[in-house]
């Protein structure tokens, strides 16, 4: 035993040393692409919605996408086009009009919720596996180019990733400390700010209540699930309540009906040519009839399913998850840039261009292994371990969500975190298994009898 003791302790200022590299590394990634990555017009597209409301919110106090004079007097109409979360943290970053000054800010901001992503999903990590097994998906996180080129634009991914990443955290770390009274209130507090960052959490929670619930000891049930719903619901039910006074309803329509009409294309593409790929509803000459509401959306896409039954089971049951859970998609310039970008380290720097390859090379590896980690959370033995089902179902719930809506890779950026970490355990898992039998065999025959 004072081998084993000791043996364990050299490991910790050597772990603490290499997660420090690890934070190191990834904070060198992020702020020199921060810094020197140029965007052709960054208020572009999604970002421009974002960047008017973080305006309006700032110098009106009214939320509204509709672009106004700097010399307006008068707030825009307020609606409810985007979710309100980025929007504000834009809006601690605008005094005045958008200039370069506030994009270099927001950049440098969200270059340091990345960095803080990696700690905190190492921490995760910890939960489910041993703390050097844990330093695999904080470096894959700090390395991965996705997650670095996200924080060049001024676009959700990096803050929504962000408080994922602690929320689900948080909700982990509770299973492990269930007598901590205040950490289902955080953990559900944190998943609601996330949903008004983005609405792709909007329905999670039940999931997660599914998930994690039955591994709890009785008695703190219904006190996690009454904290969860609780920190979920004063986050998120202002927003809903301000929508149903503005616009009668709890978000806006037109979010869910372009989520069913974009993602409905087989393969990403209007009757199959191939210069509609990434952008197929552009060339839908029914799309405004498709977009009239979501009964007219549902009703137009079932017709179209029934003329070719065989290639929508194809793309909607297999193509929308290869596609959601692909390295590239259609949508994206050099398979990792939203927008077009002038320039950008990743090319011609020799670290950054390295860690492309890599990550390129190995990404299907992490899915295919994360795939095999969330079948074995589902085992009859993994019902005490709670915090990796949390992981499994948030994977399933956002593969689901993809399935049903647009499965561009884009919009898999804020689950890669979580896919490293599953990938890591069923490595984890793995190695065990190979190591176990030889150690069992080495110590029996440590302790043969002599002739």
């Amino acid at each position: 035993m004072p081998e084993i003791s000791q043996s364990r302790s050299k490991w910790v200022p050597t772990i603490g040393m290499v997660l420090a590299l690890i934070i190191l590394l990834g904070a060198w990634l992020r702020l020199d692409a921060a810094f020197e990555t140029v965007v052709e017009h960054p208020v572009r597209a999604d970002a421009a919605d974002y960047v008017a409301a973080g305006y309006n919110i700032r110098n009106f106090s009214t939320y509204s996408t509709n672009w106004t004079d700097a010399e307006a007097t008068k707030p825009p109409a307020p609606n409810a086009q985007r979710e309100p979360g980025y929007p504000a943290f834009l809006s601690l970053f605008l005094s005045g009009a958008p200039d370069w000054n506030f994009v270099r800010n927001v950049l440098l901001a969200q270059a340091i919720l990345g960095i803080a992503t990696i700690p905190v999903l190492y921490r995760l990590g910890t939960i489910l596996m041993p703390a050097r097994w844990a330093l695999l998906p904080a470096f894959l996180t700090a390395i991965s180019p996705k997650l670095v080129t996200a924080g060049t634009y001024l676009l959700t991914e990096t803050l929504f990733t962000t408080l994922l990443v602690v929320a689900i955290t948080c909700i982990a770390w509770q299973c492990k400390r269930p007598e901590h009274r205040w950490m289902p209130v955080i953990g559900g507090l944190l998943l609601g700010l996330a949903t008004l960052t983005r609405p792709t959490t909007q329905y999670i929670l039940s999931f997660i209540l599914l998930a994690i619930l039955p591994s709890l000891q009785k008695q703190y049930r219904l006190h996690h699930a009454l904290g969860l719903v609780a920190g979920f619901v004063v986050a998120v039910a202002p927003w809903a309540v301000r929508n149903i006074q503005v616009i009668d309803h709890a978000s806006d329509p037109t979010l869910a009906i372009n989520t069913l009409i974009h993602g409905h294309y087989p393969w990403m593409m209007y009757d199959a040519r191939q210069e509609t790929l990434g952008y197929p509803y552009r060339f839908d000459p029914q799309i405004q009839d498709l977009s009239a509401s979501i009964g007219s959306a549902l009703k137009g896409i079932f017709l179209r399913i029934q003329q070719s039954p065989g290639e929508y089971l194809q793309w909607y049951l297999l193509g929308k998850p290869i596609a959601f859970l692909s390295w590239a998609d259609p949508a994206a310039s050099r398979e990792i840039f939203t927008y077009p970008t002038l320039y950008s380290p990743y090319h011609d720097s020799p670290v950054f261009m390295v860690s492309l390859g890599l990550a390129r090379a190995t990404h299907w590896v992490w899915v295919v292994l994360c795939i095999a980690a969330t079948a074995l959370a589902f085992r009859p033995q993994a019902k005490d371990l709670p915090a990796l089902r949390l992981l499994a179902v948030t994977f399933i719930y956002f593969v689901l969500l993809h399935m049903a809506g647009f499965p561009i890779a884009r919009y898999n950026i804020p689950l890669m975190p979580l896919v490293f970490v599953l990938a890591g355990y069923a490595l984890c898992t793995v190695a065990k298994r190979l190591i176990q039998p030889h150690m069992a065999e080495k110590h029996q025959s440590s302790f043969k009898l002599p002739n």
